[in-house]
Order: structure tokens, then sequence, then C-alpha cells
């Protein structure tokens, strides 16, 4: 059985867990993830280990490894300290924030020496060479919600990091639509675990997700993120800056915009649960851990 090792100083928002985990399900490999540091916000993940602090299971697992990925930023290529097999083929896959950290740092000093470089679809413009590979999700495994679509509307936002996240947008926008609907109910995410944020997301009508209020690359796109993935896959209708189209994900720049899809969707219930029911399908099909397994492999097996 083959082996698929990766490294990671921080997996962002848990990706790296789950695509060792669809590629264990929906594939003849195995596949583990060792990271320096747990998620702060209490994501899964497999083996923590401190930089040098290396048990014989670590040194086992690198050296009988027929792949290597390094995931998430170039400040997370440091490979903790491990001696790595030279003739060991290698990637790495950025994901979440890192393509607004310096692209010129990844074409200078992180893709030499890497048989494949992974990407979103955000980034596909920025290195024409990179395989897409997008952030996985046990959508499979998620049971689309039932809910009231005709009560109180509850509209949601997870402000991991607000200024990124536009959370000003979202605040100043809620507020004018509960002075006009008392019945619109905002749920504020933040703070909590992985395990009580997607509990909070599970009842949610609508969710908002980014707008992204950073300074990026020329031609970078904007997207959205795995917190809009677990609240599309449970059944909610998203908002967020996205570049990439068609979506059924509503494309939100600002204050107005969002109080202009809210009120939308509010004064049409019917609209509001075809649109959960089709942005599900669509995280679905783009997402699932089947689809992100077979993509990657793909890549690393021809």
């Amino acid at each position: 059985m083959p082996l698929l090792v990766e490294l990671a100083v921080r997996d962002p928002a848990g990706v790296g867990y789950s695509l060792a985990q669809a590629v264990n399900r929906h594939s003849s490999w195995n596949a583990r993830l060792i990271a320096e540091f747990p998620h702060p916000y209490g994501y899964p993940t497999d083996i923590v280990v401190r930089k040098g602090d290396h048990s014989e299971e670590i040194r086992e697992l690198i050296s009988s490894a027929d792949y290597i990925l390094f995931v998430g930023s170039c400040y997370d290529y440091r490979p903790l300290g491990l001696k790595l097999p030279r003739d060991t083929p290698r990637g790495i896959w950025h994901v979440g924030s890192a393509y607004r950290q310096g692209w010129k740092f990844y074409n200078e000093h992180v893709h030499p020496g890497m048989k494949h470089v992974f990407v979103t679809e955000a980034a596909r413009a920025l290195y024409k060479k990179a395989h897409i590979l997008r952030n996985p999700y046990d959508c499979e495994n998620q049971p689309l919600v039932e809910k009231d679509w005709s009560g109180p509307l509850l509209v949601g936002h997870s402000p991991s990091n607000p200024s990124i996240k536009g959370t000003e947008h979202f605040t100043r926008a809620v507020a004018r639509l509960c002075k006009r609907h008392p019945d619109v109910h905002p749920v504020m995410i933040e703070g909590a675990d992985n395990r009580t944020c997607v509990k909070l997301k599970k009842p949610l009508h609508i969710f908002f997700d980014q707008i992204l209020n950073v300074k990026m690359p020329e031609g970078y796109l904007r997207e959205y993120g795995v917190s809009l993935i677990e609240a599309g896959c449970f059944g909610a209708a998203c908002l967020a800056a996205v570049d990439l189209k068609p979506t059924p994900i509503i494309d939100v720049r600002n204050e107005d915009d969002i109080v202009e899809a809210v009120e939308r969707l509010y004064r049409d219930r019917g609209e509001l649960e075809e649109l959960a029911l089709e942005t599900r399908e669509y995280l679905t099909l783009r997402h699932s851990y089947r689809v992100i397994a077979n993509d990657f492999l793909q890549v690393i097996e021809r």
C-alpha cells in the first residue's frame, strides 16, 4: 500500500487532515498528516510533533513515504526539523491565506525541487503550471438539515479574522435588516472550537463567509473558504465575494450587497430554499472527499 505523508506547521482549516481522510477512504493509498502544532480552533488532526522531537514512528513514516506533501503557506514549508529522503517525490499545496502573503516568495524559494505545485482555483492565474486542488470536505456524510423556511431567519457569520473577512460589513448590514424585520436573527460564531462552530451552523438559513479585505496579487480571484463549505453542506444559502462563476453563491462586496441579498431571500422563501439546496449540490460536486481524492491522485500517480 503506497504511503502519502503530509507535513504542516499548522494545518489551515483542517484541510490537510481532510485530504488524508479522503485519500484513505477512496483509494488504495495510506495517508498520514504530521503537524507541528494542533489547530487553534480544534480542527481534527492526526500526528502532532514538536520540531526536533521525533519518535521512531515518525522517522519510519518519513522513510517509508512514497510521496511527501507540504501543506500550508510559505511559512509552513519548514520540514519540522525532519530529515527527508532525497529521492521521495514532493509537492506543495498552497492553501488558505498563502497567496496573500507574497507570491514572489513562492516562485523564488518554494517551488524549486517540488515535483508538483497545487493551488486552489483562486490562484490558478498566478502559477500556470500548478495543479488545481480544492479544499476537501466530507460533504457525503453531512446530512441535509431540515429547516423551517417560513419562520424566523437565521443569518450567520464566523469572523475568524474580522478585518479580512469583512465582518464590519456584516455587522452593519444585519443591524439594518433587524430594524426592518424583527424576525431576522444574526448568529455570530466566534471564539468557539470547530465542533461548536459546526453545531451553530447547522440551523442557519443564510451564511455570510468573507469579502477578503486585503491587497492581493494581480490575477488572484476572490473565493470562499472552508467555513462556507461547512454551512452550505448543511443547507444554508451562502454569501461571499466570489470571482469564480457560475456559482449559486451570491457575490457580495459590501454592506449594501449583503442587505440587498438577504432582503431578497427574506421576501422570497421559496427562492431561499431552492438556493440552499443548489448550493449544497454545488459544493458536494466540487469538494467531496471522493472528488478531491481522485483529483489529487490523478496528478501524483502519473
